[in-house]
């Protein structure tokens, strides 16, 4: 068994009840120099306390010793009946570092969790960046940190930082260029580690850096790679290598204030649109109050117009009704736009909504084949010429189906613009005229043949006269 113990590649140790090691097997010499001991020689007070506690019970107990580089699980085990205890080791070194591993990325989860809620708390991206390089330094156990912005001409001024001495935050300038850190990431386009930058050769320490003797450092770069804000820079005094989870977290942080930084200018640009927009508001709400004011005197103003065009509209049908003969008016197409009572019921005896929209072909039976043809050419000449010839036609009325004699004038009417826009006309009834000129012509007749029979007569009168006067002046003569 003993033999067992001592090929056994863990610590296997045996203490009395008085603290004196008794047994150890070869891979417990990393636990007896740490604890300053050997065979024979007792343990230090506070492992010999617990091996007198558990010689008296009845449990065990753990502990966890660190020796050198390595992490040991050390049991205390009582052996019942026996004055002793058993004490077993474990190297627990690898579990150890992956424990701190995850206790390191926790830490730096924390750490991005709550720069989240101070993006959402901080009311200015300045505080923002004044909070966030302190939260990265406390949570990466590092002195120094800082926020660099690219400007147009290339170089960086230092916007944010912690560690640094009064002066520097808010006025330093940093070159650009790939002779400095900084230039040198931006050209890079990757996060660039310096272990020590006495032994750096790929650029240049920064005067910032050797002011404070920065002896390590890392950095990356806020936002595009393409188009970066600036560069996130993390530093100590002391010569430190940094992980790969390190660089990964400074790199979710200089993800996170890209962000914020994109949003922050975004909402600026936002809050100056807003201004800008309500400024355009307010100016066009006032020239809007002006063009309703305007808008409301010119309705007001059409309103009083068009009441006065619709009085004249009322009086000129009025006028046109009252005329004693029927009047129409027709557009340049020979399509009647109106008429007056007269036309339309002695005419056509047809309601004036069954006439307007309507041409002078459409009603044949009123207008003969000669009175159309007759009206187009007269139509033709009036328009061409601008002369206005009165013309007589026959037209049957459809009131009482007479044909009667009208004497047609016409005239052309026009727009604002003075452009001819058709042809009004009224009809004159001649057929009680044109029965007076008959009877007067029939009269006329009769007279002239009476006084022809009266001349006649009288001359036959005035012939026999002579001829009895002749024959009286004969008689004498010859008497």
């Amino acid at each position: 068994m003993e033999q067992l113990a001592y090929q056994n590649p863990n610590p296997v140790l045996r203490a009395g009840a008085d603290g004196k090691i008794i047994y150890s097997n070869n891979a417990s010499e990393a636990l007896l120099k740490k604890w300053d001991t050997g065979m024979g020689e007792k343990l230090p007070p506070s492992i010999e306390n617990l091996v007198k506690k558990i010689v008296k019970g009845t449990s065990h107990e753990k502990i966890e010793v660190r020796a050198g580089k390595k992490v040991y699980l050390v049991t205390f085990y009582p052996v019942p009946g026996e004055d002793y205890a058993n004490i077993y080791g474990f190297e627990i070194t690898g579990q150890k570092k992956l424990e701190q591993k995850l206790r390191i990325k926790e830490k730096q989860y924390d750490a991005l969790y709550t720069l989240g809620r101070i993006a959402l708390k901080c009311e200015s991206l300045q505080a923002f960046l004044d909070e966030s390089v302190k939260l990265i330094a406390k949570t990466l156990d590092l002195e120094f940190c800082k926020i660099l912005e690219l400007k147009p001409d290339g170089n960086f001024l230092v916007i944010a930082g912690t560690g640094w001495k009064p002066g520097y935050v808010g006025f330093a300038f940093v070159k650009g260029g790939k002779w400095s850190q900084a230039g040198y990431t931006i050209f890079s386009k990757v996060p660039v580690i310096v272990k020590n930058f006495a032994e750096e050769n790929r650029f240049e320490a920064p005067e910032i850096l050797r002011e404070h003797n920065i002896a390590s450092g890392m950095s990356v770069i806020i936002g595009d790679v393409e188009k970066p804000f600036g560069i996130l820079g993390a530093h100590s005094a002391k010569k430190r290598k940094f992980t790969a989870d390190e660089t990964f977290f400074l790199n979710s942080v200089a993800f996170i204030i890209a962000e914020v930084i994109e949003r922050r200018y975004a909402e600026e640009e936002l809050h100056q649109y807003k201004e800008k927009l309500e400024e355009i508001v307010k100016e066009r709400t006032i020239e809007l109050t002006r063009a309703n004011e305007q808008l409301s005197m010119e309705i007001s103003r059409r309103k009083k117009v068009e009441k006065d065009l619709e009085n004249n509209v009322y009086f000129l049908k009025t006028l046109l009704d009252a005329i004693p003969s029927p009047v129409f008016y027709r557009n340049l197409e020979g399509i009647y736009q109106g008429c007056n009572d007269k036309f339309s019921r002695k005419i056509l005896n047809l309601p004036k909504t069954e006439i307007i929209g309507h041409s002078m072909q459409e009603f044949r039976e009123q207008f003969s084949e000669e009175t159309l043809r007759e009206t187009e050419y007269n139509d033709k000449i009036l328009l061409k010429e601008g002369k206005s010839l009165p013309n007589e036609l026959k037209i049957k009325c459809a009131i009482d189906g007479e044909l009667r004699d009208f004497l047609v004038y016409k005239a052309t009417y026009s727009n604002l613009a003075g452009e001819v826009i058709g042809i009004v006309g009224v009809m004159l009834d001649i057929t009680e005229r044109k029965k007076a000129e008959k009877a007067l012509l029939k009269t006329e007749e009769i007279r002239k043949k009476e006084i022809h029979h009266r001349i006649k007569n009288n001359l036959q009168v005035i012939s026999s006269l002579l001829s009895l006067q002749a024959e009286n002046f004969s008689d004498k003569k010859h008497t």
